[in-house]
């Protein structure tokens, strides 16, 4: 089996049980999970920290280290742009890709805008850079950009 990509998440909503305990306790449940080439994804690590700052990401990361930079492969890092996590995975994983789930990135730019500049504007916004993240080829990428500043004001 081939590790294609890795997610690191911090389980905040979740109903189960588990949650329901180490929220109660003020712990955080740290998660890695990767994928297969069939794009099933499995749980590969998880931690139960007191918050998601960046020494608790580092002890995470660097016991993740010791299981796959061994291995030789390039992971990818995807995650939800936690402050914390940013400048470890550079730290430890130094080569490793890292992006952002773009849904993370759609309430930020959403955000950016506020009521005052129209209802649902911010969506708007925030569906129009979406298009930008799908398009097929540079050209339509470079065509959607265009709308996406003409449009967003910057």
């Amino acid at each position: 089996m081939h590790i294609r990509c890795l997610m690191l998440c911090l389980f905040e909503n979740s109903t189960n049980k588990l949650w329901k305990e180490l929220s109660l306790r003020n712990f955080s449940l740290t998660c890695s999970s990767s994928s297969t080439h069939g794009s099933r994804f499995f749980p590969l690590a998880f931690g139960i920290v007191d918050s998601e700052k960046e020494n608790n990401w580092t002890w995470f990361l660097e016991n993740l280290a010791e299981i796959l930079l061994p291995q030789g492969r390039t992971v990818t890092f995807i995650s939800d742009h936690n402050r914390g996590l940013l400048e470890v995975v550079s730290s430890v994983f130094p080569e490793a890709p890292h992006a952002f789930y773009m849904f993370h990135l759609k309430l930020n730019i959403q955000s950016k805008y506020p009521k005052q500049m129209g209802y649902g504007y911010g969506e708007v916004i925030a569906n129009l850079f979406q298009k930008c993240c799908y398009a097929p080829s540079q050209l339509v990428f470079d065509q959607k950009m265009k709308t996406l500043i003409k449009d967003g004001g910057q």
